[in-house]
Formats: C-alpha cells, sequence, structure tokens
C-alpha cells in the first residue's frame, strides 16, 4: 500500500470541472507553420539553450516536414475483410481494434460514452473541441448521433492539436468506473502539421480499444490557398470573414464557428460552433433541416427518433390517435409493435426533450446554467454490463435502458 500511494504521488491530479458557456478561441490558434517552428528549434539548437523535450519535437518535425506529409499513405487504415467489400461495415472500425461485427445498438452505447469521456478529457486539459458535420446535423434534429453514424465528428484548432500531440499522443483514457468500462486510445497522426499529399486528412482519433469505434478530430488551419468562391468569382457567404479548413477542405470562417458554445449531445456537455443552421445547408444542402427521410430510415417528429423503414416507414397513428398510454409511455402498438423501439425511445426521452426545451432556434439557444441543469444521466448500458447480463440471463437482448445520474464535479 506504502508503494502504491508513493507511485500516485508522481501524478498531477486534475479534477473533474464543468465545461463553459462559451469559448473565444484566438485566432492564432488556427495557425502552424512547421517551418517557423524547425527554424525557431534550430535557433536554440544553435545557441546551445534546447531542451531535451524540444530537441525531440524538432526531430519529429524534421522528419514528418521532409519525409512523411507528401510521401506516406493514409495513416488511419481500416481492417479490410473480403467477405465485406460491398456493405463495408468494417471500414468504420480502426485497425488493429477490429475484433468483430458491431451490432447498432451496441455502437450508440459505445457512441453514448464516448463523447462523455473525450469532451471530459479535453476540457481538464485545456483543448478547445466542437462537434460538426454528421454529428452537428444529428445534434439539430434531436440533440443524439443518427442512428447509423458509425462515428463522430469533433473539430479542433491546428496549434492546440500540436499541443494535445505532443504532450498525449498514444495515451490511454479511461471512461470513470462509476459509469461504464471504456478505455480509448488517442493517437495523433505524425502528418497532422500541414496538408501534404492529402491521404491522411483525418489527425487524430479517440478510440474504443474494446469496439475500435472513434471520434475522428480534424485539425482546422488558416493557410495561405485562398478559400473557394463563387461562379463570379466572389468568397462564398460563409466566407467573408478568416477562412479555416480542416484537411478533406471543409471551409469555414471564424465568425461562423468562434466562440464556440456549450450544449447537450446525447444528454453530455459538448461545444458546438457558433452558428449552425446556414452552416449545415451549406454543407448538406438547403433541405439538410427539414428533410425527414435519409438512409433508410425516417425522422418520426412526435418521438423525435429516427425510425428504420423496415420498422415503420410512417408513425403507426394518426393526430387523432396517441401513441402513449395515459402514463405518457410509448406503447407497443405505438412504437410499431417493436420493442427495440419502445427502448429506444426510453433511452432518448430525456435527451430529446431537453435539446427541445433549449434549442427552438438551433442559432438562439434558450438561457440555461449549466452548473444548475448539468450533464442527465448515462441511458445507455455499458456494452460490456449489457453482454454481462445477456451470458447470465439477467436481461433481454432488447433492453439496453439504465440510469445512471451523473455525480456533479467536486461533489
Amino acid at each position: 500500500m506504502k508503494q502504491l500511494h508513493q507511485a500516485s504521488a508522481n501524478f498531477t491530479r486534475k479534477p473533474i470541472i464543468d465545461l463553459q458557456k462559451q469559448v473565444a478561441i484566438e485566432p492564432d490558434d488556427f495557425i502552424f507553420k512547421p517551418d517557423v517552428e524547425i527554424f525557431g528549434l534550430q535557433e536554440k539548437l544553435n545557441n546551445q539553450t534546447i531542451t531535451s523535450e524540444e530537441m525531440k519535437y524538432l526531430e519529429f518535425l524534421e522528419y514528418s516536414n521532409n519525409h512523411l506529409v507528401d510521401h506516406t499513405d493514409r495513416y488511419f487504415k481500416y481492417p479490410w475483410i473480403y467477405t465485406d467489400m460491398l456493405q463495408g461495415k468494417s471500414h468504420h472500425i480502426a485497425y488493429p481494434f477490429f475484433k468483430r461485427y458491431i451490432s447498432d445498438r451496441e455502437r450508440q452505447s459505445v457512441m453514448h460514452h464516448i463523447i462523455r469521456a473525450w469532451f471530459q478529457f479535453a476540457e481538464v486539459n485545456g483543448f478547445a473541441s466542437w462537434i460538426n458535420h454528421g454529428s452537428l446535423l444529428g445534434w439539430a434534429f434531436n440533440g443524439l448521433n443518427m442512428p447509423w453514424d458509425t462515428d463522430i465528428d469533433v473539430q479542433m484548432p491546428i496549434a492546440q492539436l500540436d499541443r494535445l500531440a505532443r504532450n498525449y499522443n498514444r495515451t490511454l483514457v479511461m471512461e470513470n468506473p462509476r459509469y461504464g468500462n471504456g478505455r480509448y486510445w488517442l493517437e495523433v497522426a505524425p502528418t497532422y502539421i500541414r496538408q501534404g499529399n492529402g491521404r491522411s486528412f483525418i489527425d487524430a482519433r479517440f478510440v474504443d480499444i474494446q469496439s475500435g469505434l472513434y471520434i475522428d478530430i480534424s485539425a482546422l488551419s488558416h493557410t495561405e490557398v485562398p478559400p473557394p468562391t463563387d461562379k463570379n468569382g466572389k468568397l462564398v457567404d460563409n466566407l467573408s470573414t478568416m477562412s479555416v479548413h480542416c484537411k478533406n477542405w471543409n471551409w469555414h470562417s471564424l465568425d461562423e464557428l468562434l466562440p464556440i458554445r456549450h450544449t447537450y449531445f446525447e444528454g453530455a456537455s459538448v461545444y458546438i460552433p457558433k452558428k449552425v443552421k446556414e452552416p449545415l445547408k451549406h454543407k448538406y444542402g438547403a433541405k439538410a433541416l427539414t428533410n425527414y427521410h435519409f438512409h433508410n430510415h425516417n425522422y418520426q417528429s412526435d418521438i423525435s427518433l429516427w425510425v428504420n423503414d423496415q420498422v415503420c416507414a410512417n408513425p403507426p397513428f394518426s393526430k387523432t390517435k396517441s401513441r402513449f398510454n395515459k402514463y405518457q409511455q410509448l406503447t407497443k402498438k405505438g412504437a410499431c409493435n417493436s420493442k427495440v423501439l419502445q427502448d429506444e425511445y426510453n433511452i432518448v426521452k430525456e435527451c430529446t426533450q431537453r435539446h427541445h426545451e433549449l434549442n427552438q432556434d438551433l442559432d438562439q439557444p434558450k438561457f440555461y446554467d449549466i452548473a444548475t441543469m448539468g450533464d442527465l444521466p448515462i441511458f445507455r448500458k455499458d456494452a460490456w454490463d449489457y453482454y454481462y447480463e445477456i451470458n447470465h440471463h439477467l436481461a433481454n437482448n432488447d433492453n439496453w435502458y439504465i440510469r445512471k445520474e451523473i455525480i456533479k464535479p467536486g461533489v
């Protein structure tokens, strides 16, 4: 026990803290020039003032800049299974953590847990990040990741990603064991420093090592590449101020991104861009927020869920007949005779209710106090716990619902 206390004394302890209402990021954080960094470190080397850590950093920058970014293949690779070439179910599982195919509901459980772990880790260590793209589109509808989405899309400034790489690359992050058994591997691609040949357009991943599912992390940079223009040679409307882009050439203006702001996604505290509606319409089309049929699913607004067309292509009852009983519980008939849909509704209803309460206007949320409101409970069983219960006949296979209250920071 004495040895354990001595070992723990070698680690810096950082308490879990609440996310902020909004975060103003300096424009300089979107600028990273490896040549300038290398020059400054070489000056220190010549003056014999360079530290051992800086020397390692210099060697990395020189090797990556001169040998990797323009010549290497994609850094984050997918497992290629011959029998899976058409459906591609394995293509969104990180190699080498692929062990088996992941069911839809297990994937949703992993995403429900991993998003909390990432934003807690980032906030405690002072890194600004936010969800965007498909994850933000899912948030816009009901505050959740879309049920068919195989990952979560996160962005952050390039200079902060550089600091993340220097301090935490290849770190194993443990989920709070009160809430689950998640173990997450943070890895930053050595090609993050500049655009390069364009093959490695994902800069980092936060991987659930038990399933191989992950959060994709893309760095946004302001570079000398001019932003796109319309057919008349004018800048696209959303790029009228300082513009930044990822390595997959998704462009944003700092005016639409900053300051990033707090919201709830999967019931957990996260950050999103300042503006939501116009950027989503720009990326996904004018009907992005009104298209209720997508990817073999239909959005049923009375239960705030995307429902697989094979379960029911339309809500089963008209407006004159309710899907709910007198206790406001979704009935089996109201759930298209699907116990799974009933379970899903129980899982998401508090998340969707909060989302609609706070975000009637997606760009102008209702005022709320983060500390008072707090994160919602964990509503999806940890996958490890779920399969333990199934193997020991403690639960049915259509029951992923659980309720684990979140203990507030400092309590």
